[in-house]
């Protein structure tokens, strides 16, 4: 589950904090333009409600927080899912908030986001579903 608890809008990402919850982690992630003490109540209403989600878990989630550029932000970045891979309209369709982005802050976030080898969804969808022919 990945989820945003922010200080303005989410689309801006430099601008946000957001809150993502794994089997083993809740990570609380801010951004470069909220990393100051002024938003701690922001990053704690997020790991608040990241832990609401791992309540019953056992062993409980580890925490970790860290800002944009730190080297464990990268490690999040490298394990998001790969959509940004994926065609502007399969990218809507999954994101329709992509739609309110001016091409200036699509470009923005494009850049941000970590090139990999690994397959979006859509492209694993394609990738197995076109190659087999329907039986006759």
């Amino acid at each position: 589950m990945c989820g945003g608890c922010c200080s303005g809008s989410w689309l801006t990402f430099c601008a946000c904090i957001a809150v993502c919850v794994s089997l083993c982690f809740v990570q609380v992630w801010s951004g470069s333009e909220v990393v100051g003490p002024a938003y701690n109540s922001y990053r704690a209403a997020c790991l608040e409600r990241g832990l609401a989600h791992g309540r019953f878990r056992l062993p409980r989630a580890e925490v970790l927080s860290f800002s944009e550029g730190s080297s464990a932000s990268r490690w999040l970045m490298a394990r998001l899912v790969p959509a940004h891979k994926d065609a502007p309209e399969w990218q809507e369709l999954t994101f329709p908030q992509l739609q309110q982005l001016t091409p200036e802050q699509r470009a923005e976030l494009q850049e941000k986001l970590l090139p990999t080898d690994e397959l979006s969804f859509v492209e694993w969808y394609h990738a197995t579903f076109r190659s087999h022919k329907p039986k006759q």
